[in-house]
């Protein structure tokens, strides 16, 4: 299915950039230890920033999300954010001080050398572009409708499927 084996990769960004070269999704390789994918999503683009961190084998992702509230709306954003995460499988969201910046962050011990798939790679982007695109509506609602977040409505962080 994919045209790549399982590798091994010393830097495991080598093998993410590799992976998403199928796709025409926009990459970024500053340094060698930093990649950024723009990703496609329902709401938005998301650029997805990728830091391997050598000393730690550890692969960071982080995706960032502008939020414009004003000052008493940043109690309801961090509200928000709890929930939010509490039904998060993977990674967690977190806001700056300035509670103007969200961004969903997840790490992985990947160990000495990272053995994967292109489809292991794929399959996690895909779940944080999903997850965004749970998280993005309910932001937006917050900054442009004056939303007042409600625990009693579940079904804030769902997708719709399909057409009514």
């Amino acid at each position: 299915m994919y045209a790549l084996s399982m590798r091994s990769f010393a830097n495991p960004l080598d093998g993410l950039e590799e992976a998403v070269q199928s796709y025409v999704w926009r990459t970024t390789r500053d340094t060698e230890d930093s990649l950024r994918v723009e990703v496609p999503g329902r709401w938005a683009i998301y650029a997805l920033h990728f830091r391997w961190q050598e000393d730690f084998s550890l692969l960071a992702l982080s995706i960032p999300i502008q939020v414009t509230l004003s000052e008493h709306q940043g109690s309801r954003l961090v509200e928000l954010l709890t929930d939010f995460n509490r039904n998060l499988l993977m990674g967690h969201v977190v806001v700056d001080e300035s509670r103007t910046r969200t961004s969903l962050c997840h790490a992985i011990l990947v160990g000495d050398t990272f053995v994967t798939s292109p489809g292991q790679l794929e399959s996690l982007i895909h779940f944080f572009v999903q997850a965004c695109d749970r998280l993005y509506p309910a932001l937006e609602s917050m900054t442009v409708e004056n939303f007042v977040y409600d625990r009693s409505r579940p079904d804030l962080f769902y997708s719709a499927v399909g057409e009514a």
